[in-house]
Parts: structure tokens; C-alpha cells; sequence
């Protein structure tokens, strides 16, 4: 249940924010719009403000704005889509996957003004034993503090650290202050990834940021991770791609992790989403932004049957796609039993 309020409540806010985007800029440049929608199939409830009805439809999962031009019939009509100059055609397109990007700015002011981020403290105390690792086997516990390890003295997290790094593969022997009782435990690291670890993690506080501060760091941290995905293309592994199965599992996943945790990952979707928008594959914000750059250098628009053809060929190959994820993302997570 915990999964499924997060999976509505995630891609209903990523949703919203990119199709409010494109109405925003749509309403701007004196568009007509028809229909605002979040969700497909049958509507639950809706309302008519001004020109636009805004409804709430049954599957929650995406949305969409229809503007005065959309249909063949009424491309010349007043207020049309296709009546408007090609850079406000351009700016309406791309106002989705912006709102996206702005909308984890938001997102990440929230998480470090109202939720506040978790700051690891410098001491030999255990805020945190991994359930499956060594420390957990060993009877490590939370609360307790390291203050040797192999008869060295460990006074701050950081020498514990370092000393079990050092000590590799080997078993060591960790000396514990169990509320003012000395206990002696055995532990062996093991590798994950580059480090030798036991599993254990440090004490934390929670501190939140005033809003300058938080402003700031938000579009620091978008810049960074949108940096990151990017750079990420570069090397991309398809064995690692994630489809709606994935991603949902993904997102049940953050939300047992706590509410920080959730719209963290909430964020960083929506940075995924505004890029995937943004490139030129057919069916997409940024497929539509190539053919409006394409009537602006031949002084003409692509036929529009021809430009729906690709679109529709596009978007035939995007659920195809999906449906290979959806199947490998079944086969990860469910094919060895887990």
C-alpha cells in the first residue's frame, strides 16, 4: 500500500509539473487550451476555468495539455498552436522539460528547508548496523562506540574508519563501550566495491538550511546531478536501464527509506525526465523542438502527415523499448526468486 500512494503520489507530481509548464507557456503566448489532463482513461472529476477544462482521469499515470491546433480541423483556428511564430512554438515545447528541472530546484529546497538532510557526526559511535553484513552477524548494535579496533584507540568515526579499511580481508578485533561496559567482538570486512567494510554507519543529526541557503544549494544540486546524467550517457549500459517496473520497484524502495529519501529520488526522476524530453527522438519535446527548427531554416513547415508518421513510428519503437525493459526489469527482480 506504502508502494502504491508513493508511485501515485511521485509520478502525479513529476507529471503535473511538466504539463503545467507547457500550459503555463501555451496560456503566455495567447494559446487556446482545450484540455488540461492528469491521468488517461475515464475522467473522475472536472472542472471548466475559462477556456480550459482541467480534469483528473483514472490512470494516474501521465497527462496531458490539448491546445487549439492539435486537431487537423482547427490549425488555423484563432488561438491555434500553429498560428504562433516558430520561437514561441519552441518555448511552449520546451516549457515541460524545463518545469521539470525546475521543479527539482523545488524539490531539493524542500527536502533541505522543511525535512532538513541528515549530517554524519565525526564520532565512534554506531548510529546504524546493516541488517546481512558482518557487523550485524558479529552483534554490533546501535548505540554503540568503537573505541578500539585491534587494541588501537578510535576516539573519532574517522579513525574507525580507517582502521577497518586498513585492516582488509582479515578478521579484526573491535573493542565496544556498551553503556559503560567494555565488550570485545570479532569481525571480518569484506570488499564492496573499492572499500573494505563491516556495515555499519555513523550517528546523524538533522539540520536544515535557511531559504537563501537552501535556493542556492537546490540549483547547485540540480546542476550537479543533471552534470551527472549526462555525463552517465557517455557510457551508458543498457543491462542497467530501468523500466516502469523498475522504476516503480525503485520508488517503493526510497519511500521505506523515509520521506527525505522519496523526494530526493523524486528530484532526481524529474532531471531524468526534463533530459529524456529534451532529446531528439521522435515523439518527444525535443523531436517536435528539431522539426519546429527545421520550418524556421526552410521557411516552411514538414508536412504534417509526414511529421505525424515519424512521430507515430517514434512513439511505436518508444513502447517497444519499454515493453523489453518492462520484461528485463521482471526478469532482475523476479527471476532468482527476490
Amino acid at each position: 500500500m506504502l508502494t502504491a500512494v508513493a508511485v501515485i503520489f511521485v509520478f502525479s507530481l513529476l507529471v503535473l509539473g511538466h504539463e503545467a509548464g507547457h500550459l503555463a507557456a501555451a496560456k503566455r503566448a495567447g494559446v487556446k487550451v482545450h484540455e488540461f489532463s492528469m491521468g488517461f482513461g475515464p475522467r473522475l472529476w472536472g472542472t471548466k476555468w475559462g477556456d480550459t477544462v482541467y480534469n483528473i482521469r483514472i490512470l494516474p499515470l501521465g497527462g496531458f495539455v490539448r491546445m487549439a491546433g492539435m486537431d487537423d480541423d482547427d490549425r488555423e483556428s484563432e488561438g491555434s498552436f500553429y498560428r504562433k511564430t516558430v520561437g514561441q512554438r519552441i518555448g511552449i515545447t520546451v516549457a515541460g522539460p524545463l518545469m521539470n528541472l525546475l521543479l527539482a530546484v523545488v524539490i531539493f529546497v524542500m527536502v533541505f528547508t522543511v525535512i532538513g538532510e541528515p549530517r554524519y557526526l565525526n564520532e565512534n559511535r554506531v548510529g546504524e548496523v546493516v541488517e546481512g553484513t558482518p557487523a550485524y552477524s558479529a552483534g554490533l548494535r546501535p548505540g554503540d562506540r568503537i573505541v578500539t579496533v585491534d587494541s588501537i584507540p578510535t576516539a573519532s568515526w574517522e579513525t574507525v574508519q580507517g582502521q577497518i579499511r586498513s585492516k582488509g580481508a582479515n578478521p579484526i578485533q573491535l573493542g565496544i563501550d556498551r553503556e559503560g561496559t567494555i565488550v570485545n567482538l570479532q569481525v571480518t570486512p569484506e570488499l564492496k566495491e573499492t572499500n573494505y567494510q563491516i556495515g555499519i554507519l555513523p550517528t546523524s543529526v538533522i539540520e536544515r538550511q535557511g531559504i537563501v541557503s537552501a535556493v542556492s544549494t537546490g540549483f547547485k544540486y540540480t546542476y550537479y546531478i543533471t552534470a551527472l546524467i549526462l555525463k552517465s550517457f557517455m557510457h551508458i549500459n543498457p543491462d542497467e536501464m530501468a523500466g516502469p517496473v523498475g522504476i516503480v520497484y525503485m520508488i517503493g524502495q526510497a519511500s521505506k527509506n523515509g520521506i527525505y529519501v522519496l523526494l530526493q529520488f523524486a528530484g532526481m526522476l524529474s532531471i531524468n525526465l526534463a533530459i529524456l524530453n529534451l532529446i531528439p527522438i521522435p515523439a518527444l519535446d525535443g523531436s517536435r523542438v528539431v522539426f519546429l527548427l527545421l520550418e524556421k531554416l526552410r521557411g516552411r513547415p514538414v508536412d504534417p502527415e509526414r511529421e505525424g508518421m515519424i512521430h507515430l513510428i517514434g512513439f511505436a519503437l518508444l513502447m517497444g523499448l519499454v515493453l523489453i525493459l518492462t520484461y528485463k526489469d521482471i526478469i532482475r527482480l523476479f527471476g532468482n526468486g527476490t
